[in-house]
């Protein structure tokens, strides 16, 4: 394996077809698409966390 040459390095991208979307095939940025992935990971973590914690309250009422 070779040290990373003083070219510039690109963003990595990633082609994904979507059927039913108005433009169906979309490049995005791999890292940015990783960004979004993760926060709304976080966000779905969080709406979970608060069922789990009303549907605890619920079953010791």
């Amino acid at each position: 394996m070779g040290a990373l040459s003083s070219e510039t390095l690109e963003p990595m991208t990633h082609k994904s077809y979507h059927e039913m979307a108005d433009v169906p095939v979309v490049e995005a940025d791999a890292l940015a698409q990783l960004h979004t992935n993760l926060s709304l990971l976080q966000d779905l973590q969080g709406r979970l966390a608060f069922v789990m914690r009303e549907v605890r309250y619920q079953l010791k009422a």
